[in-house]
């Protein structure tokens, strides 16, 4: 048995020695640059800013109760912006590490290669919840609290860092099979216009032709209208447990091939 199969065997050891060093790596690589953290703050508020000064009225249409806004209702947006941001950045580092051919000396050395992974979905992961709980704070300051109480908190918390896992599954994907980091980052653009084309920013109800049937069967529309539940009381509709499914799905649809990228560079690499 060659070491790439046996990195791969059911008989792997998981190399927790490995998990750990990868993982810090990833949280310091990630601290030490203002870069892959800043704009996931800066970013979704600027798009809650921008949303709510030109929607100022809409709440009356949207039919919210007398206690909500707009800001309550983009604020789900403002989170999984700052998800797709979290992923997107996941994916570059990956992409910069098969550039400089970090990754391929990481397949000569590490025994466990899922190892590799797990540093920058598990930072993905805790940038995401961090984040959101700065961006949570900032929005309840500004009155867009949430009505759910710590349990609505921590459904949002978990669906975002989900959802961010999600992305940066997808992204590293494309970066280990093209190791082009322009390539990889056109993947922000086409999740934008998912995340648009979406309740995300305004309800379907509201929406006409095929804008609202493509917002009505986008997936986004279920993870962001279960996320708004908790910010709003039960309007009806989707709920957390589904916007929890359709992150999960998510997550694990990115793992999987996060993980199947990594082991077809693994391979080319052993011939």
């Amino acid at each position: 048995m060659t070491a790439a199969a046996a990195g791969w065997g059911r008989g792997a050891r998981i190399g927790w020695v490995e998990v750990v060093a990868l993982s810090r790596r990833a949280v310091i690589r990630m601290a030490r640059q203002p870069s892959a953290w800043l704009p996931g703050l800066l970013v979704p508020l600027l798009v809650a800013a921008v949303f709510t000064g030109d929607y100022t009225k809409v709440a009356t249409a949207i039919g919210f109760p007398a206690s909500a806004s707009y800001l309550h209702y983009v604020l789900p947006a403002a989170l999984l912006a700052g998800a797709v941001y979290v992923g997107i950045v996941a994916g570059t580092e990956a992409t910069l590490d098969v550039e400089n051919g970090f990754i391929s000396r990481l397949l000569l050395a590490t025994a466990w290669r899922p190892a590799i992974l797990v540093g920058p979905l598990g930072v993905a992961a805790l940038q995401a919840i961090v984040q959101s709980c700065v961006l949570l704070g900032v929005f309840a300051a500004f009155g867009a609290g949430i009505h759910g109480g710590v349990a609505g908190g921590v459904v949002i918390l978990v669906a975002t860092a989900l959802f961010a896992v999600a992305v940066a599954g997808v992204a590293i994907a494309l970066g280990l099979w093209t190791g082009d980091s322009e390539v990889m980052q056109s993947l922000f653009g086409v999740l934008f216009i998912l995340l648009f084309i979406s309740s995300a920013f305004f309800p379907p109800a509201d929406m006409n032709g095929w804008f609202r049937a493509a917002a009505t069967h986008d997936p986004i529309t279920m993870l962001a209208d279960g996320m708004r539940d908790p910010v709003l009381g039960h309007q009806g509709g989707h709920g957390p447990a589904e916007a929890l499914g359709v992150a999960a799905i998510c997550c694990v649809v990115g793992i999987l091939l996060a993980l199947s990228a990594l082991r077809g560079r693994d391979r080319a690499g052993a011939k």
